[in-house]
């Protein structure tokens, strides 16, 4: 009866909680959105206003700091830069397919070096804002795939054309007319982009046939704000390993749910899930081979009374580990035996499938590719994602306090759960699958109380995808928008299920 009361008190909390948190959201959205609709509305008053200031600050650095370069002291930096522009572009031609675009931006960059102006107007300032968007939109906000040739090809014209600005007075007036226009239109679209409307990139076929590789998709990036996620739902959310790339997955299991695959089917609390979103087959993958999975949710009591743990740093193995016989080739991605596709790198270069053919079977190499490992030296080798892995001795659970209390920086590096007992409200469960924050929090404490709700999420193509199954859950913090409609490709464009 006493249990009874306390989790009614538990929701209850939780409920307030949650209201409190919406009342927030909705109170910092209401301050956002009538800032945006002020600076709309005043927009002609507040620009007369900014002129003014730009037209100051020219002129300060003109006359006061008198930040000025003779054309003529530096029309040997002019022949250098067209040099180097012809040598990247040659590169460049080489290395990737140029859109015409890019190839249009070239052209103009060689040009500016030698003409100044058009038509009484100088270019300098046009061609240097021209490299800074290309750059920002490109890399940062599209967040397209250039090579490092093309990086710092955009960072030279863009801190050529600088130096180039200050040989002009007139330039150096426009300068700053650009420059605050470029700053204020990039502040409004992330702002909007980090709030409003996502703007996303999916690099991988993990979501296929919802989702192509190359999708670019337009992102609610209100609405978890006010409301939870619900199953079938497709999210993005920042990856709980290396808490870098943001993935974009199938919402499957909920808080508090229990989950398992069996024979290809997704089991939610002993009932298969029908929906025809889910209708497709499912496979194990690394962790839930071992039975159903428990998802916490916020307030549970999570505890870890055994643990052994293997700590893997990321090595590449090199060639003399792995032996003889094994060709330094380069090999674009391969779909091998139906499983995941890879990238095999060792000491940088890319490898064949057949790589493999040197350590083991056929059948060996599949299972590779599902995740398994085989002994090496004593040790073990795993792949994950094309990275070779050599996983250190295991380690117990009163050693890892030791150690954790000594290097807190411990669990940073890739980590493997091997065996234990993990308690989940007084239950025995599968294993802390939780992120690798709450792990060291678990892992130095008796006792934790979980404060976010977890989901387990997996791709549409459960054979090609990095996921749950993989990893574990997702907190709900990580969470941060849903997808809703592709803009990208055009003779794609359309509403998302």
């Amino acid at each position: 009866m006493l249990a009874f009361f306390k989790l009614k008190i538990k929701i209850k909390e939780k409920k307030m909680l949650e209201k409190k948190e919406i009342i927030l959201n909705g109170m910092m959205y209401f301050i956002l959105s009538a800032f945006l609709l002020y600076l709309w509305v005043n927009e002609k008053k507040i620009g007369k206003k900014i002129e003014k200031k730009r037209k100051l600050f020219a002129n300060m650095i003109i006359n006061k700091w008198n930040i000025y370069v003779e054309r003529e002291k530096i029309k040997y930096l002019f022949f250098i830069h067209g040099i180097l522009n012809v040598s990247f572009a040659i590169i460049l031609f080489d290395e990737m397919k140029i859109s015409s675009f890019l190839l249009l931006l070239g052209i103009v960059n060689i040009i500016g070096i030698f003409i100044k102006k058009v038509k009484e107007i100088n270019v300098y300032p046009s061609i240097f804002i021209l490299n800074v968007v290309v750059l920002i939109l490109y890399k940062f906000l599209l967040q397209m795939e250039f090579s490092n040739y093309m990086i710092l090809y955009l960072t030279i014209n863009i801190l050529l054309y600088f130096t180039y600005v200050f040989t002009d007075k007139e330039a150096i007036q426009k300068f700053v007319d650009y420059i605050e226009t470029l700053v204020t239109a990039v502040s409004l679209v992330l702002l909007i982009q980090h709030f409003y409307l996502g703007n996303f990139l999916v690099p991988t076929g993990s979501m296929i046939p919802t989702i192509q590789p190359k999708d670019r998709l337009f992102g609610n990036m209100i609405v978890y704000k006010f409301s939870k996620p619900k199953r079938g739902d497709i999210l993005v959310f920042k990856e709980p390993i290396e808490n870098k790339v943001l993935y974009t997955k199938r919402l499957v299991g909920l808080p508090g749910e229990k989950i398992e695959i069996k024979n290809n089917d997704i089991i939610i609390n002993n009932k298969k899930l029908e929906d025809e979103k889910f209708n497709r087959k499912y496979y194990e993958g690394r962790l839930l081979n071992k039975g159903s999975w428990k998802i916490p949710k916020k307030n549970d009591e999570f505890e870890i009374k055994k643990i052994s743990i293997r700590l893997g740093k990321n090595k590449e193995v090199s060639l003399k580990e792995l032996g003889e016989g094994l060709k330094s080739e380069k090999y674009t991605e391969k779909e091998i035996l139906g499983a995941k596709k890879f990238d095999f790198k060792i000491d940088g270069q890319l490898y064949h499938e057949g790589l493999f053919s040197y350590i083991t079977d056929s059948e060996l190499k599949k299972r590779l590719l599902q995740g398994e490992k085989i002994k090496y030296d004593n040790r073990e080798i795993e792949i994950t994602d094309g990275i070779f892995i050599l996983a250190s001795d295991e380690i117990n659970l009163e050693m890892l306090k030791q150690k954790l209390k000594e290097n807190k920086k411990i669990l940073d590096g890739r980590i493997e759960i091997i065996d234990g007992e993990f308690i989940l409200n007084g239950k025995d469960v599968t294993g802390p699958i939780l992120d690798r924050k709450k792990l060291k929090e678990a892992i130095l404490n008796d006792k934790i109380i979980l404060d976010q709700d977890y989901y387990c999420v997996m791709g549409d193509n459960s054979a090609n995808s990095y996921d749950s199954r993989y990893w574990g859950f997702v907190s709900e913090k990580r969470i941060y928008g849903k997808p809703f409609v592709r803009f990208w490709p055009l003779n794609r464009i359309g509403l998302l299920k």
